[in-house]
Parts: C-alpha cells; structure tokens; sequence
C-alpha cells in the first residue's frame, strides 16, 4: 500500500525515462514534484490560448469600431479590415 494521500501510477518504460529525464534536468526530487510541473505548464498554456484568442475578438471590435467611425460602408468593411491587418 503506498502512503496515505499517495497512489500508485503505471508507466510504460519509455514514459517514465523521459519523466525521469525531465525531472533530472530540472532538479526536482521527486517524479510527483515533475508531474506537477507539466500540469502547471499545460494549465498555463490553456490560460495563454484563452488570454490571445480574447484579445483577438477585442482587437477585431476594436477594428470594426473604427471602421464604423470612420464611416466605411458595410460593403466596404471587409477590404477596410484587411487594410488594418497588414
């Protein structure tokens, strides 16, 4: 039985030598300490995807907001846009 609050985890050979690697590489003591890790990492790159794809719908209102200011038409909004993209 493992200790109280641990449980026990199978890896194939491969995937426990390149978590092992990993943590060796990055000091950690023990492989629980390197899993944590790679599950903060993967969370803040899911935070980072959410972060950019909300800036991108804010910078395109942004965009159609200044094309409504400047008065552009609704049939030339489109080549408008693209004008500000590049």
């Amino acid at each position: 039985m493992p200790p109280r609050g641990y449980r026990v985890v199978s890896l194939r050979g491969p995937v426990y030598e390149r978590l092992r690697r990993y943590a060796e590489e990055r000091g950690f003591t023990s492989l629980s300490d390197a899993v944590q890790s790679l599950l903060d990492a993967a969370e803040a790159s899911q935070i980072l995807r959410a972060l950019e794809d909300r800036l991108s719908r804010i910078e395109a209102l942004e965009a159609v907001e200044r094309a409504n200011a400047e008065g552009v038409e609704p049939g030339e909004a489109e080549g408008y846009l693209r004008e500000l993209a590049e």
